[in-house]
């Protein structure tokens, strides 16, 4: 999204007050803050938004809507974190943005949540939410009667959305395959971890990661699946009952949430620096894995940015009619090894 007034008081040192008065050529601007602030609208770039000043005129707010699953603290924590960074910087505009955190993943929760934000009057949503018939129906419904829907960390294809923001999966799946792929070679079989096929992301990350093993010649039948519900005592299980059935396990990769419950089994096992562990995203607790040579190796994928880049996007189009420029808006792959940990 384009530079806000902050933005330019920002730059030039100035109040938002003041970029309003050059703006609007009002009196009462010294003649060294009219050159400060032309100097910044200069480097922004920036042009008023008519729609915009409009809307805030009115003394009309325009509401954005978004709908998340019940996350772990990490990244609940950090995509609320992008949001409210966004909303801050939207304010000015006259957009308000109502977030909802779903009490569990069922689908028809999922619907009934956000048709309480259509009956709010929302204009636009953000969404992450499970690659199910329900859910894909509803986001479908809703762009056939104008209102944008964005996606992020996980897609929803099929469904109508404007676009989607999240990382490349299938690549930081194939990066996770290739750095499996190094650290073990041809020793041992790797377990797979994920929640099966109810998020797009993990489906994309789990194939690039076989995909990747396949194309080094690691033969398909060296990578065990195991599902999981991403919460600690169902991963730590089902962890555990893998290892009891597979003695040869050389290698774990997480491609879902709460790797702590797989470090945890490890542990019990014994195997903990023995089974090499490669996860996504860095909370705490990846964090000292990564640190007590645990984890070898974290594919990160930023979602405080996956939290606020959706907002931006449904308010350049809400105000400017501004279609993104793809599909897709990927968020870079970062490798966190225990000497680059954020």
């Amino acid at each position: 999204m384009k530079a806000t007034l902050q933005d330019i008081a920002d730059y030039a040192g100035v109040s938002r007050g003041t970029v309003d008065r050059v703006l609007h050529k009002r009196p009462k601007v010294s003649e060294e803050n009219h050159r400060k602030v032309e100097e910044a609208l200069k480097k922004f770039n920036y042009t008023p938004n008519p729609a915009a000043r409009s809307l805030v005129l009115s003394g009309r707010k325009l509401s954005v809507g978004v709908v998340f699953p019940p996350w772990s603290p990490y990244y609940r924590n950090e995509v609320l974190r992008g949001i409210g960074d966004a909303k801050g910087r939207l304010q000015e505009y006259g957009i308000e943005v109502i977030t909802k955190r779903c009490a569990s993943y069922d689908s028809d929760e999922m619907v009934a949540v956000i048709d309480s934000l259509v009956r709010k009057g929302i204009r636009g949503l953000s969404i992450l939410a499970e690659n199910r018939p329900p859910i894909r129906a509803k986001i479908k419904s809703l762009t056939q009667n104008g209102l944008p829907v964005v996606t992020f960390c996980s897609d929803i294809p099929g469904s109508g959305r404007l676009c989607c923001v999240s990382q490349d999966e299938t690549k930081s799946g194939r990066i996770a395959g290739d750095l499996m792929v190094k650290i073990l070679g041809r020793r041992g079989r790797i377990l797979v971890v994920y929640g099966g096929h109810r998020f797009e992301a993990q489906k994309n990350r789990v194939d690039g990661f076989v995909a990747c093993l396949s194309e080094r010649g690691i033969p398909p039948g060296s990578c065990i699946l195991a599902t999981t519900d991403g919460r600690f005592g169902q991963t730590s299980r089902e962890v555990a009952r893998q290892l009891d059935r597979n003695r040869d396990v050389a290698g774990i990769y997480m491609a879902y949430e709460n790797t702590a419950g797989a470090v945890a089994a490890v542990r019990r096992a014994g195997k903990a620096g023995v089974i090499r562990m490669i996860c996504h995203d860095v909370p705490d607790d990846v964090a000292e894995f990564l640190r007590e040579g645990i984890i070898d190796f974290a594919v990160d994928q930023n979602v405080y940015r996956q939290g606020a880049i959706p907002i931006t996007i449904l308010a350049d189009y809400l105000l400017g009619g501004k279609v993104p420029e793809s599909e897709v808006a990927f968020a870079p792959v970062v490798i966190v090894g225990a000497e680059n940990i954020p």
